[in-house]
């Protein structure tokens, strides 16, 4: 599979010959397939690759079968806010992972927010659906029964909470020099310390 914010800036080649760069990767409206590509050439117009002129998707370059065409008016569309089936806020959508020969989303990425983004890194959700907004991003709901899975082993996942914790242990130690040292200050840097030293 492969992350959909890593093709963003990569160039676009018809016949050997460039034609831009991809600027945004959009899905379908129920959010489960890649629905085409907005490709930018310099200062000139968008441009729009639908998926099925997409031949292959690359590391270093996106290959069209067809010249790209004029994007359709809902080409900006995105995914915002997940929540869970009875309406709690969860996070937000953050990326999306796609097979390389389907183009089928094989889930979501998600973060929790700050805090557990730091300590748990980003979270991947593999059963929802999506709720289209008159006004807006559109939201994504995880039905009853499902939870979101960690990141484990996918670049940017749980390592990049891993060094996060570290930066933001040291960043408290620093805070420790500009101010003064109270208990529940001394803790902290305490517990941040200890865990630090147990997983980094």
């Amino acid at each position: 599979m492969i992350r959909l914010g890593s093709i963003v800036g990569l160039p676009a080649a018809l016949n050997g010959r460039m034609v831009g760069r991809v600027e945004q990767a959009v899905l379908t409206h129920d959010g489960h397939a890649l629905r085409g590509l907005v490709i930018r050439h310099g200062l000139g117009g968008a441009k729009w690759a639908p998926a099925a002129q997409i031949a292959i998707m690359g590391d270093v370059s996106v290959i069209l079968a067809a010249p790209p065409e004029r994007p359709p008016r809902d080409a900006a569309f995105t995914l915002s806010a997940v929540k869970d089936a009875g309406g709690l806020n969860l996070g937000r959508v953050t990326d999306a992972y796609v097979s390389r020969t389907t183009l089928l989303v094989t889930g979501l990425e998600v973060s929790l927010g700050l805090w557990e983004e730091l300590t748990l890194g980003r979270m991947l959700a593999r059963q929802f659906t999506v709720q289209q907004s008159p006004v807006g991003p559109a939201q994504v709901l995880i039905p009853f029964g499902c939870s979101l899975e960690r990141l484990q082993g996918v670049k940017g996942g749980a390592r990049m909470g891993k060094l996060a914790m570290g930066a933001m242990g040291f960043m408290l130690g620093a805070g420790m020099m500009m101010m003064p040292a109270g208990k529940t200050v001394r803790r902290k840097i305490s517990m941040a310390k200890k865990w630090m030293k147990t997983n980094l």
